[in-house]
């Protein structure tokens, strides 16, 4: 067991008596039919920047739920980061602050 976990759950959690393979896809509490069906990706990413309203040109979405190739992944917090800082820089630069 990594040390963290001992650090939080104590001695114990450093020896495992078992250990489990959860499918959350065919658990009757957890899951829907549904789930079973489908793309088995993540949904595709809202815009970033608010289109309209007084949210627009103020605030930018930069977590991967943002990110327009790898939405939910790491990739897609480092990709969603990139792109807010760049459009900050832009909005920055054409605002003249």
């Amino acid at each position: 067991m990594p040390r963290p976990a001992r650090g939080l759950f104590g001695a114990r959690a450093a020896l495992p008596v078992a250990d489990f393979i959860q499918d959350w896809a065919v658990d009757p509490h957890t899951a829907t039919a549904d789930d079973l069906q489908g793309a088995a990706a993540h949904a595709a990413a809202p815009p970033a920047t608010a289109p309209s309203g007084p949210w627009h040109g103020r605030i930018t979405g930069i977590a991967s739920e943002w990110s327009p190739h790898f939405p939910g992944y790491l990739a897609g917090a480092i990709e969603a980061a990139a792109l807010g800082v760049a459009n900050l820089s832009t909005t920055e630069s054409t605002c003249g602050r």
